[in-house]
């Protein structure tokens, strides 16, 4: 044996040729050589437990495991502003942190709270569900990206967009929040909505936002439900959504409808937004 591995310590890698050794002695290396190439190979790819970072191990992965999922079952309604689905997938810089930085879309090392793990698998969802293989790799991608957390504490979704208005218990019929709390010199700023509220859903009509005396800037706003935790509308409908309001206009949000199917009776209601202020 010891004979053999003289012959062929010459014809390996430099860097590889001591582990083979070792390895030889143990029940060969091939094995171990080709177990991590879901890299991108070459000098330059990088191997988990090669010296790699988590980070650089869960990117990889999502390259050549989530981008193809993503790509063939989500692309048609998750790539375009403005389209059926929220554009998390966007390439804006690029598609790995749009999808990182969506709100609640992805959270590290917890599948069941990452809305791409739970509503990939849902029925209810409008889209292809993941097969079970499919799920399989995207709860395995989120969890490696939970590895990712000691090296940067701000990797993964952004949390809820704030300012936020208070959590607050919708009443059947007309409803209008008041959302000079969430800026200065939005006094008289109101998000006002007629609500109907089902055994399974919320639907909101006439949602229309008002300015105040020194006019309003919105971008997207975004709905949640707290059933008691947080629930982000999973359609992110008004995403895309940028505005100013000159005083006292009014507008509509989109079509001036909403149907959040998550939320139930006894949830309460908030409204989000990135960006809210005077349109001065």
């Amino acid at each position: 044996m010891l004979q053999m591995a003289r012959h062929l310590l010459p014809l390996l890698p430099m860097r590889k040729s001591l582990t083979c050794l070792l390895l030889i002695f143990f029940g060969g290396c091939e094995g171990r050589m080709h177990s991590t190439d879901y890299l991108t190979g070459g000098d330059g790819g990088v191997v988990p437990g090669d010296g790699g970072s988590a980070q650089a191990t869960a990117r990889a992965q999502f390259e050549k495991e989530i981008r193809p999922i993503l790509d063939s079952g989500c692309a048609a309604c998750h790539v375009t502003k403005g389209g059926s689905g929220p554009a998390f997938m966007a390439p804006d810089p690029d598609m790995y942190t749009t999808l990182k930085k969506w709100p609640m879309l992805v959270v590290p090392g917890k599948p069941n709270e990452s809305r791409l793990y739970s509503f990939g698998i849902s029925p209810s969802h409008s889209g292809p569900e993941f097969q079970p293989a499919e799920a399989g790799e995207v709860k395995e991608w989120i969890l490696a990206e939970g590895n990712t957390q000691s090296e940067d504490p701000d990797a993964g979704s952004d949390p809820l967009p704030e300012p936020r208005s208070g959590a607050f218990f919708p009443s059947q019929g007309f409803n209008v929040i008041d959302l000079s709390a969430l800026a200065s010199n939005i006094e008289g700023a109101t998000l006002a909505f007629s609500a109907e509220i089902l055994e399974r859903g919320l639907y909101l009509s006439q949602l229309k936002l008002t300015a105040g005396e020194h006019g309003l800037h919105v971008v997207h706003p975004l709905f949640v439900a707290w059933c008691p935790d947080p629930e982000p509308d999973p359609f992110d409908r008004f995403g895309a959504w940028s505005l100013v309001l000159s005083p006292g206009a009014s507008v509509f949000l989109g079509s001036g409808n909403a149907a959040l199917g998550h939320f139930r009776p006894g949830c309460k209601l908030s409204v989000e937004f990135k960006e809210i202020g005077s349109a001065h």
